[in-house]
């Protein structure tokens, strides 16, 4: 098998079997691409973001939220790091609020960074987006 891009066709050992395999499996299962926003009954929502590590790795999981427009809070307001051993499940709640008087136009969304280091010892920086869905 070779990566073949617009423009050229790589070695065959361009990409390692392992982490072709594991960051397909990682792209498709992480975590979904929305959370369900539930409302609290005070004002707030809150977001729970599951996170399934399918590979032998032990990987760390950085998570940074906010909006569009800037004018949603979270709590906590700095997510540490996630620790997240290979085939483990974890998951991340999260409380979102407005104020009344800035209400805002656009719905939370959190980014997770996947620092992912190859076969090769090489590292990429792997990024998924999980965006808020109000319930219907």
């Amino acid at each position: 098998y070779a990566v073949i891009r617009a423009d050229a066709v790589e070695a065959p050992d361009y990409v390692h079997p392992d982490d072709n395999y594991d960051l397909f499996e990682l792209t498709r299962n992480l975590t979904p691409a929305t959370a369900p926003l539930q409302p609290s009954g005070d004002g707030t929502w809150k977001m729970t973001i599951s996170l399934s590590n399918p590979t032998d790795r032990d990987l760390t999981v950085y998570v940074q939220c906010g909006s569009q427009d800037e004018r949603w809070q979270h709590e906590p307001r700095q997510i540490a790091p996630i620790n997240l051993p290979g085939s483990t499940d974890e998951a991340v709640e999260i409380t979102w609020s407005q104020s009344a008087k800035r209400l805002s136009e656009s719905i939370p969304s959190c980014e997770l960074r996947l620092p992912y280091q190859t076969a090769r010892g090489e590292w990429l920086d792997h990024r998924l987006t999980v965006q808020g869905k109000f319930a219907d």
